[in-house]
C-alpha cells in the first residue's frame, strides 16, 4: 500500500497535476504553491518509503533501492527542494522589485536548474 500510495502521488504530481498547473497559473503563482505543495509531498514520500523500507526487511527483501530511494527523498525533502525554493523567492523578489542585473539574474538562474534538476 504504502508503495502504490507513493507511486500514484509521483505520477499524478509529475504528470497531471503540475503539468496542468504550470500550463494554467502564472509563474510566480505556480512557483509559490508549489513551494507549499513539496514539503508536504516529500513529508508523504519519506512515510511512505520508510514503510516500503521496514516492510521490505522484515520480509527478507533486498533493502537497497529502498534505502537508495529514501535517501533521495530525504535529500529532496531537508534540503534540494527548501534551497530551490529559496532560490526561486528570491529571483522573484528581484523580479518584482525590477532589479535586473544579467550577471546576478544568470547565476540565480543556474542555481535554481542544478536544484531543480537534481530534485527531479
Amino acid at each position: 500500500s504504502a508503495f502504490g500510495i507513493w507511486f500514484g502521488t509521483n505520477v499524478w504530481t509529475t504528470f497531471f497535476a503540475g503539468i496542468t498547473m504550470f500550463k494554467n497559473l502564472p509563474k510566480q503563482t505556480f512557483g509559490k504553491l508549489q513551494a507549499k505543495l513539496f514539503p508536504q509531498y516529500f513529508q508523504l514520500g519519506t512515510g511512505c518509503t520508510a514503510v516500503v523500507l521496514l516492510t521490505g526487511l522484515r520480509l527478507g527483501l533486498p533493502a537497497g533501492p529502498a534505502a537508495a530511494s529514501l535517501a533521495w527523498t530525504l535529500a529532496n525533502h531537508l534540503y534540494l527542494s527548501p534551497k530551490a525554493t529559496e532560490v526561486m523567492l528570491e529571483r522573484y523578489a528581484r523580479q518584482n522589485k525590477g532589479l535586473k542585473d544579467p550577471e546576478v539574474d544568470k547565476k540565480l538562474g543556474a542555481q535554481f536548474g542544478k536544484l531543480h534538476g537534481l530534485s527531479s
